[in-house]
C-alpha cells in the first residue's frame, strides 16, 4: 500500500478538465484505508464517483459563504474596497454592452460563470481546510498557493454575486440569482470528475497492486 504525499494530492485536486478521456483501463482493489475512499466513492458499477459526504461538506461551505460580507484586512485607507467596488462595475460594464440582443442568452451564460464559480471557490475552500486541518507542521509551498487561490476565488465569487444582482434585472430574470441546486451539480460534477482523474492516476502510477497480487494483503487487513 502506497500513500499519496501532499505533493500528489494537488496535483490530483488540480486535475485538468477532460483528463477523464486519458483514463488507463484496468481493475484494481483499493485496501479499506486507502485515501480515496476518504475524497471519493465507486457508484454500484464499481465506477469512480464523487462521495456525497464530501459533497454536503462543500455545500455546508457554500451555505456560510454565500452572504457573507468581503473582508478587507489591513485595508485602512479602503483602497482594497474601493477597488472591489470598481471591479463590480467593471463586470456589469462588460456585460451590457452584451444586452443589446437576446439579454435573456446573455444573463443565463453569466448565471452558469456564476453557479460554477461559487462551487469552485467552496470546493477549493473545502480542499484547503481538509489539508490544513492535516498538516502536522508548517504548510508546504503548494498548500500556501492553494490558499491564495482560495481566497481570490472567494473575491472572484462575491464580485459575480454582485454583479448579477445589479444585471438581474436587465437580463429579466424573475428569480433570485445563484441557484444551489445548480451550484451542487457543478460540485459534484467536478467531484466525479477529480475521482476518475485520481482513480486513473492510481492505475497509471502502480500505487496500488492489480487485483489478483493485491487479495493476499486485503484479507490480512480485512483480518486485523
Amino acid at each position: 500500500m502506497v500513500e499519496s504525499t501532499n505533493k500528489s494530492q494537488q496535483e490530483l485536486n488540480l486535475a485538468p478538465q477532460g483528463a477523464e478521456d486519458n483514463s488507463v483501463e484496468a481493475t484494481i482493489t483499493l485496501p479499506a484505508n486507502h485515501w480515496y475512499h476518504r475524497k471519493y466513492a465507486f457508484n454500484a458499477a464499481g465506477e469512480p464517483t464523487y462521495n456525497s459526504t464530501v459533497v454536503k461538506e462543500i455545500m455546508d461551505i457554500f451555505d456560510q459563504k454565500l452572504n457573507s460580507p468581503m473582508l478587507f484586512v489591513d485595508d485602512t485607507n479602503n483602497v482594497e474596497e474601493q477597488a472591489f467596488d470598481r471591479d463590480i462595475s467593471m463586470v456589469c460594464d462588460g456585460q451590457s454592452v452584451l444586452l443589446e440582443v437576446d439579454p435573456a442568452s446573455t444573463g443565463f451564460a453569466f448565471l452558469n460563470l456564476c453557479n460554477k464559480t461559487w462551487a469552485e471557490f467552496a470546493s477549493v475552500a473545502y480542499e484547503v481546510v481538509e489539508a490544513l486541518s492535516a498538516a502536522k507542521e508548517e504548510p508546504e509551498e503548494w498548500l500556501l498557493k492553494r490558499e491564495q487561490d482560495m481566497y481570490a476565488l472567494g473575491y472572484k465569487a462575491r464580485v459575480l454575486k454582485q454583479a448579477l444582482e445589479a444585471l438581474s434585472k436587465d437580463f429579466g430574470f424573475e428569480h433570485d440569482g445563484i441557484s444551489r441546486d445548480r451550484v451542487e451539480q457543478n460540485v459534484m460534477t467536478r467531484c466525479q470528475r477529480l475521482a476518475k482523474y485520481s482513480f486513473d492516476k492510481i492505475q497509471a502510477t502502480g500505487a496500488v497492486t492489480k487485483e489478483k497480487g493485491n487479495v493476499r494483503i486485503q484479507e490480512s487487513f480485512d483480518r486485523a
